[in-house]
């Protein structure tokens, strides 16, 4: 009689499994959203191993007694994320001044809104370089800078 108990385990945040085998190479399987690892266990009549469903729905069988490590490999991280897709505007809330970072040192055309659409402020400003706002009251204002847009208070 074969028993077979199987167990999945949700992946979201990693979603990339690497099965190292006993002869140290390494075989990478795409989890995405759909993926999943089922574990079956031995018994007296088997072998144990995962079986692994990948996001397209192909599955693959590993035995436990060709594999070293199973791990997760991060596909996100910090590190990952490139600093041309980043942009902000900081402090926020501000008092006296604001700055903005993101790509490039070249100075851009920068304008400061009102809620209601009025045009406040414009001129052309590099990161890092500061945006005096002493002339604005306290509230909520919308910066467009290239095509961005972000939104700061004023205390």
């Amino acid at each position: 009689m074969l028993l077979c108990v199987f167990v999945s385990i949700g992946i979201k945040a990693q979603n990339v499994l690497v099965v190292q085998k006993t002869d140290l190479t390494e075989q990478t399987y795409d989890l995405g959203d759909n993926g999943a690892v089922y574990f079956n266990e031995a018994t007296s009549d088997s072998q144990s191993f995962i079986n692994i469903v990948d996001n397209e729905g192909n599955s693959t069988i590993v035995y436990f007694e060709d594999m070293q490590k199973i791990y997760f490999r991060q596909v996100a991280s910090i590190s990952d994320i490139k600093a041309e897709n980043t942009a902000f505007v900081y402090p926020n809330p501000a008092k006296d001044y604001i700055k903005t970072a993101g790509s490039g040192n070249q100075k851009q055309d920068l304008s400061i809104y009102s809620l209601d659409g009025k045009l406040l402020l414009q001129g052309k400003y590099a990161n890092d370089e500061k945006i005096d706002i002493t002339s604005l009251e306290k509230g909520v204002y919308v910066l467009k800078c290239s095509d961005k847009t972000f939104k700061f208070s004023k205390l």
